[in-house]
């Protein structure tokens, strides 16, 4: 087996297939999905490096909840996650404790509705993204039927931009669940919309 690269440089779809799969739990179908999709986006041929991921309108795409847009007619969006997106996040988490899909929903609908609009694979990326952290790192709330993930656990995976300390996949991530949830999103996000629903953050309205 050949040795895994720690350096973000000279990655290849076997490399980032199976760091899906042991790092996040993904089945193999999802991580095929994943990096084939990703790959084929990026229009790559050959190795390439993390650094590729944020190359604008491919795999990346404005509205994120955690990175601002890209800059004019930069070509790659900036990295470094933005805190005060973080937080706004996080301060509109309904129970204050655990992110829901109705709490995504919510943060997607706002970030959509600041910034250029998303076509449609770009839309799906986004719901996608949060469908598969959901899946990974939703817990059951206490006196509830509902799950969600810790609001400290997904701000630290946030800001830091790495795993959980402790964290280990405890059930294996598929894609048809992820596309569930997915969907779930699209249709939260539908109802918040058609509801008319204020979905401004509150730290965004006392800046103005």
């Amino acid at each position: 087996m050949p040795p895994r690269p720690h350096d973000g440089k000279q990655l290849n779809f076997s490399i980032i297939t199976r760091a899906l799969e042991e790092g996040y739990g993904l089945s193999g179908p999802l991580a095929h999905f994943l990096v084939a999709g990703g790959m084929a986006l990026l229009a790559q041929v050959g190795p390439f490096g993390l650094n590729d991921l944020a190359r604008h309108n491919r795999i990346e795409h404005d509205a994120s909840l955690v990175h601002d847009d890209t800059k004019d007619r930069d070509e790659y969006a900036p990295i470094s996650p933005d805190a005060t997106l973080v937080e706004q996040f996080v301060e509109e988490v309904k129970d204050g404790q655990f992110v829901t899909v109705e709490d995504v929903a919510r943060a997607r609908v706002w970030r959509e509705s600041q910034c250029p609009a998303l076509n449609q694979y770009q839309a799906e990326i986004a719901r996608g993204e949060m469908a598969i952290a959901l899946g990974l790192f939703s817990q059951p709330e206490p006196g509830s039927d509902k799950q969600g993930i810790p609001v400290g656990m997904l701000r630290k995976w946030f800001l830091e931009e790495r795993l959980p300390e402790g964290w280990k996949p405890n059930h294996t991530q598929g894609l048809f669940e992820t596309m569930r949830t997915s969907r779930e999103l699209f249709d939260e996000m539908k109802r918040i919309k058609n509801s008319g629903e204020d979905v401004t953050p509150i730290s965004s309205e006392e800046e103005e």
